[in-house]
């Protein structure tokens, strides 16, 4: 192999890498928020803004790679 293919075959993986990492973070962060919502709905309280936000969290790892 050459070292042009390795240069792409590294940079292919880290981008693959960090893209499963922030899908298997936002799945794991949106089932948090999904029981939290519904511990809120629950007990008649507003589900609070901020469970979208941490949703969002784990894809900024990709966005900023």
């Amino acid at each position: 192999m050459s070292d042009a293919a390795m240069i792409v075959a590294g940079a292919i993986a880290c981008l693959g890498l960090a893209g499963a990492g922030s899908a298997f973070g936002t799945g794991l962060a949106a089932a948090a928020a999904v029981g939290a919502w519904k511990k809120c709905y629950a007990a008649n309280k507003p589900a609070p803004f901020l469970l979208l936000s941490f949703v969002g969290a784990p894809i900024t790892q990709t966005l900023y790679e």
